[in-house]
């Protein structure tokens, strides 16, 4: 009886958190994360810790969790120089018309 008495005390605890903290639902994760599938958004939060709540009407992260993980990955991917800025090269420009022509030339 002390068991029973106890899980549902844990239970009504995990349910007040569940409603007191910010929720993100995994549809506007989605949108956040840049993918088009919710399999890809489930498999992003399992690789990186995240946990998947239900209050039987959606599935939702904890919006504190999610931005840790999330800044967590960008500032890794910052320090390992994996975010370099491509070069652009430009070989010749040809202007196309006469007018940008004689405005390329009164530049110079």
């Amino acid at each position: 009886m002390k068991k029973n008495k106890l899980s549902q005390k844990v239970g009504l605890i995990i349910l007040l958190i569940i409603i007191i903290v910010n929720r993100i639902p995994l549809k506007q994760l989605m949108k956040s994360l840049g993918y088009t599938d919710l399999k890809a958004v489930k498999r992003w939060c399992l690789r990186n810790d995240v946990a998947i709540l239900n209050d039987n009407r959606r599935l939702f992260v904890i919006e504190e969790t999610f931005t840790e993980k999330f800044h967590h990955q960008v500032d890794t991917a910052i320090k390992a120089n994996d975010i370099k800025p491509v070069p652009v090269k430009i070989k010749h420009y040809r202007p196309e018309s006469k007018m940008a022509a004689d405005f390329l030339n009164n530049i110079k």
